[in-house]
């Protein structure tokens, strides 16, 4: 028999918010899946606020979500949710997702700031809750944050080569195949990589006669031109580059075909977050 109750273990009460100048909402343009909500339904409920969400998407209950690189792994980030003033964890990204994630979040931390981001919350009314992020790309959050340049990959005061993300046909290389034979995939190969160098031309015909588009050169020589539409998107940033006084290059692939030798251009992709960040009015990249 005890001569005094037992007293119970004290709650240890959620770790206080953050200052506000200290959250930094990055951007939401994706969604990214959270595991090991199952194991903290309590903090899940908190941020609920115990109502049960909709089974449509726009029905799903809004949150604020913190993400935390977690110090003892190099790959895990801990997801909390801002609720009441406080911070609850609710789970953690998966191990693959994480990795790629940690070290964009890993330089917002080193600012200083925590990474925060839109969470749905999904479930109750009797079924567990669950979460996921509104979270864009890893590449997405370097370029917000200032630690990755949108359209170069590597430079000097002389020449700078753009990132190779995304696949970009060049038209007109009918005209200058003369320029292209040199270029062409050797024996046995389908294509060939190359250097191509950007720059500007006049459309001659067509709708957008007069119209400004990009040229490209291989060897000094030209061998095409972007679409309309696509110098469109690319061209302030190229202008940006040139006005620098660099010259500006990207890889390309050739590749033979029946109709001669083609070319594809290999270049940055370009998000709307991505064109905000080098100026350029997303609507116009769109026409």
């Amino acid at each position: 028999m005890r001569l005094f109750p037992r007293k119970r273990a004290a709650t240890a009460p959620a770790p206080a918010l953050p200052p506000p100048d200290d959250l930094l909402p990055l951007p939401d343009c994706g969604r990214v899946p959270v595991l090991g909500s199952g194991a903290h339904q309590a903090e899940l409920t908190a941020a609920a606020h115990g109502r049960a969400a909709g089974a449509d998407l726009d029905r799903h209950l809004p949150a604020t979500a913190a993400l935390v690189p977690d110090p003892a792994s190099r790959h895990g980030v801990r997801v909390d949710v801002l609720v009441d003033g406080a911070v609850r964890t609710v789970g953690a990204l998966p191990r693959e997702i994480g990795l790629e994630y940690r070290p964009a979040l890993a330089r917002v931390g080193d600012r200083g700031q925590l990474g925060t981001c839109p969470a749905r919350i999904t479930g109750g009314g009797g079924n567990p809750y669950g979460v996921y992020l509104l979270l864009a790309p890893p590449r997405e959050i370097e370029v917000f944050t200032g630690a990755r340049d949108p359209v170069v990959a590597e430079g000097s005061n002389l020449r700078v080569l753009l990132w190779n993300e995304r696949t970009c046909g060049v038209t007109r290389e009918d005209e200058h195949q003369d320029a292209l034979v040199d270029y062409a995939p050797f024996p046995g190969q389908q294509t060939r990589e190359v250097i191509a160098c950007l720059g500007f031309c006049r459309i001659d015909s067509g709708r957008y006669r007069g119209e400004e588009a990009i040229e490209v050169q291989l060897g000094g020589r030209r061998v095409g031109q972007l679409t309309y539409a696509m110098s469109l998107r690319y061209a302030q940033s190229l202008r940006r580059l040139l006005a620098t006084g660099v010259e500006v290059t990207c890889s390309a692939l050739t590749r033979s075909t029946r109709d001669g030798i083609r070319v594809d251009l290999l270049l940055p992709q370009l998000t709307d977050s991505t064109v905000d960040a080098v100026g350029v009015d997303p609507a116009a990249t769109r026409r």
